[in-house]
């Protein structure tokens, strides 16, 4: 890719943002003079400055939170489910917005719990400006070509604009990797962004047939959505001999950590949330070196606020006094707990494309959580916990038979609750198959 096309696309980017009122690029300049100039002493000031004007505002302007203006203090404030948001959906809009002038978003969200969220387009904008910012680590710029790796669909238009390589990693098998392997070689993609799992399989694939790290273009690997484990880890920096970076993000809150290259800890976006760890059964900190749930509030999202929202994942905090690039981090981070299963046909699937059956459906938002289970070669069942009583099931079944084969046999049962395990986590994808 010439530096002439690359300049093309980052000017025709800052064209469009500037028509669009230049909103990412103003966020973009805030969250760099912010690591810029920002001291660690400071950055509990700022969190608790950004709280106050929150919570005096949405206290206002969003019912569920009429009472916020009661409490001092983060602590002393609820911690918020996904489910209590899907119960009382209403009550988490602010009055101030006009719905039909928000973003919305659906994610299949943590642990099998569809949602549907919205956002102000100002709150978009620093979503879109915090992928930047954060993806300068891995050496990203804006008009790099790179290879997204996610359940998704763009036009081609806005993959030409993002020069952007889209890869679904619906299922995994030879011939998807033999092909995968050649778009990115032919694409010269530089920087590859997507579940561990999927580009692991990549990685050891092309190593089987000899490729070694001259064979592609790659300068820098970013894993979302799931755990990237050390061996997964081991694997893609033998293929393409750069660093891998974990990015801990999620679509209503954005990028809430991502792992640093230098004390391999997720350092938080503390520009943009205030991220804690409560204790496993209850809502007190969680010690040091104790697991605990991973609880955020966003201090932009004024439209649809998530303050103490328990994201259902799972981590160790660590203090700005323990981290030694001195901002607040995670570690040990234990995401969404899933399993790899396999289609009719005996081939492997990743749990995303399970989840985009659910993202994808128009009645998701009926969906409190969802618990998919493997029990055989062709036998699987599907738990749903619904809000109401009734739920169209056929188009579900429809679509996962598509993704496994047409002679699955899925079963569905409706249920009142989906337990955790004794762990905390509550894994949404299980395969009592194989492993």
């Amino acid at each position: 890719m010439t530096s002439t096309s690359i300049n093309f696309r980052k000017q025709l980017f800052h064209l469009y943002d500037t028509v669009k009122g230049g909103k990412v690029r103003s966020h973009l300049e805030n969250l760099n003079s912010l690591s810029e100039n920002l001291k660690s002493e400071d950055i509990a000031n700022r969190q608790r400055e950004n709280l106050n004007l929150l919570i005096e505002e949405i206290s206002q302007h969003v019912p569920a939170y009429s009472r916020y203006n009661q409490y001092s203090d983060l602590e002393e404030m609820p911690v918020i489910s996904k489910e209590e948001l899907k119960k009382n959906y209403v009550s988490f809009f602010s009055d101030k917005f006009k719905k039909d002038d928000l973003v919305e978003a659906k994610t299949s969200g943590s642990y099998g719990t569809p949602f549907s969220f919205f956002m102000s387009k100002d709150r978009k904008a620093r979503q879109q400006a915090e992928i930047i910012f954060f993806g300068k680590s891995s050496g990203y710029y804006i008009g790099q070509k790179h290879a997204y790796i996610r359940s998704t669909v763009k036009s081609p238009l806005k993959l030409w604009l993002q020069n952007e390589l889209l890869i679904s990693p619906s299922v995994v098998n030879e011939k998807y990797l033999a092909e995968t392997r050649e778009r990115l070689i032919n694409s010269k993609s530089e920087l590859l962004i997507g579940y561990p799992t999927v580009i692991g399989n990549i990685a050891s694939y092309c190593l089987s047939v000899g490729d070694t790290p001259d064979t592609f273009a790659v300068k820098g690997v970013i894993t979302t959505s799931e755990p990237l484990t050390e061996e997964t880890r081991k694997t893609i920096i033998k293929c393409f001999d750069t660093e891998v970076l974990s990015r801990y993000s999620s679509e209503e809150l954005g990028v809430i950590a991502q792992e640093c290259g230098i004390c391999k800890e997720y350092h938080t976006n503390h520009y943009t949330h205030i991220v804690e760890v409560l204790k496993l059964n209850s809502d007190d900190r969680a010690g040091p070196g104790e697991l605990g749930r991973v609880v955020v509030t966003d201090l932009y999202n004024r439209a649809f606020p998530l303050v103490r929202y328990d994201t259902g994942d799972l981590a160790e905090y660590v203090p700005v006094s323990q981290n030694k690039c001195g901002v607040p981090a995670l570690k040990n981070l234990q995401g969404r707990a899933i399993e790899v299963i396999y289609t009719t046909a005996g081939e492997k699937i990743t749990p995303m494309a399970i989840n985009g059956v659910f993202r994808d459906n128009e009645d998701s938002d009926k969906i409190i959580q969802y618990q998919f289970i493997q029990e055989d070669e062709k036998k699987y069942r599907l738990l749903l916990q619904l809000i109401g009583k009734s739920l169209s099931t056929k188009p579900i079944v429809d679509t996962l038979k598509e993704k496994l084969g047409q002679d699955a046999d899925v079963k569905i049962e409706f249920v009142t609750h989906i337990p955790a395990l004794k762990s905390g986590k509550r894994p949404y994808i299980i395969n009592n198959y194989k492993n």
